[in-house]
C-alpha cells in the first residue's frame, strides 16, 4: 500500500506576526466553544498573515501543518491552550522533527 501525502494549494504565508492578546481577545474566542473554533477565532483576531488580517473562516482553511504549528507557539508562549495542548503538540513537533 502506498501513502502519498498531497500538499494543499492554499495560500502560503511567509511571514505571520503575533501581537499580545488583550482579555477581551479571549473572552470572544472562548464563545465558539470548541478548542478548534476558539483558537482559529483567536489566531485571526491576534495574528496577521504577511501583514494582512484573515478571518476565522480563513484561519480554517489553513492547512493543518501551519495551524499545529500557530498553536503550539502560541501555547508554548502562555497565549493559547493548557499543558495538555503543550504536551500533545509537542508530541507532534518531536514526531516532525525526527522525520
Amino acid at each position: 500500500m502506498e501513502i502519498k501525502i498531497v500538499k494543499s494549494e492554499s495560500e502560503r504565508y511567509k511571514t505571520i506576526e503575533v501581537r499580545e492578546p488583550l482579555v477581551e481577545d479571549m473572552v470572544e474566542a472562548r464563545k465558539f466553544g470548541d478548542e478548534i473554533s476558539a483558537a482559529s477565532a483567536l489566531i485571526a483576531q491576534i495574528c496577521t498573515f504577511d501583514g494582512k488580517k484573515i478571518t476565522m473562516e480563513d484561519v480554517q482553511k489553513l492547512p493543518l501543518t501551519i495551524f499545529l504549528d500557530l498553536q503550539l507557539e502560541l501555547t508554548r508562549a502562555g497565549l493559547l491552550g493548557s499543558d495538555e495542548m503543550l504536551s500533545l503538540l509537542s508530541v507532534k513537533e518531536d514526531s516532525h522533527t525526527k522525520a
